[in-house]
């Protein structure tokens, strides 16, 4: 038996539903403005690489990551379901919209792989996007994400747990 046949053994997989409802709850978390709640999803060995090239964050990195993402009132729209696996990764793909100090507001249209110990916590997200995955926010993208927020986004509308 394979080493990682026998860590199943002694740490189960996290659910199907519990991986879905960990991404989602990211998705809700980061819309809320919740720093503190993002965070306490990932493990404390979380690392993060977004996007995938750029040089992985860590620890202390990664709380400060997610404070900038509120202070740059990030936002999520998933526009698929989640994907699971037949493993411990699921996978989240969304547009999201920000706006850094400087220059115009930006949509990012990403693809988030992550991994996930036996307690549903985070231990890599990975993000797919390159140079042509982003753009300056549209009037148009604008419109359609506060339509987004006004009705039942997939995030709101299957999550049980935030």
């Amino acid at each position: 038996m394979n080493q990682q046949a026998n860590d199943h053994d002694t740490h189960p997989l996290p659910s199907q539903a519990a991986m879905r409802a960990a991404l989602l709850a990211y998705a809700d978390r980061v819309n809320a403005g919740d720093s503190v709640g993002v965070v306490a999803l990932f493990a404390p060995d979380a690392v993060i690489e977004d996007p995938v090239g750029s040089p992985p964050k860590t620890g202390a990195e990664i709380v400060a990551w997610f404070d900038d993402t509120v202070r740059f009132k990030t936002q999520i729209r998933p526009v698929a379901p989640v994907r699971g696996s037949h493993a411990n990764a699921a996978a989240l793909v969304f547009d999201v919209t920000f706006q850094p100090p400087e220059g115009p507001a930006l949509l990012i249209r990403s693809l988030d792989v992550c991994t996930f110990d036996h307690d549903a916590r985070i231990t890599s997200l990975k993000a797919y996007w390159g140079p042509e995955d982003m753009s300056p926010l549209s009037e148009e993208d604008q419109a359609s994400g506060a339509q987004a927020d006004a009705g039942h986004s997939p995030s709101n509308s299957t999550t049980s747990s935030k």
